[in-house]
């Protein structure tokens, strides 16, 4: 599914992002600690970083909107915004984070977590 949807601007595994998003990057990092065969690691990173690239911004995190599916190729929708979809990624930023121990994991993760 992966390699079908994504290219050099949509590292993702449809052609649209919806909620719960980042339940997919984190099932293809446990796939890869389970398996260790690299291709799902590589998943995990480049699915994982487009996501947050799609979410985060000077803001700080903001979630798909339910108002308006993120399509391949558009500008993403606001309000509807659900809150388990913030804990999802905070979640993940956190496993991302103890595995592979990237600075801007945990500073995403700790900012948000927090509060702060």
């Amino acid at each position: 599914m992966y390699k079908h949807e994504s290219n050099e601007t949509w590292e993702w595994f449809e052609g649209y992002l919806t909620y719960a998003n980042s339940i997919l990057p984190e099932a293809m990092l446990y796939t890869w600690l389970l398996t260790g065969e690299k291709i799902y690691k590589d998943i995990a990173i480049s699915s994982f970083n487009s996501l947050l690239s799609q979410t985060f911004n000077e803001n700080g995190i903001e979630v798909i909107s339910n108002k308006n599916w993120l399509q391949k190729g558009q500008a993403p929708g606001h309000f509807g915004e659900q809150p388990i979809d913030v804990a999802y990624t905070i979640l993940t930023l956190n496993q991302f984070y103890d595995v592979f121990q990237n600075e801007e994991y945990f500073k995403r993760w700790k900012r948000h977590s927090t509060g702060s």
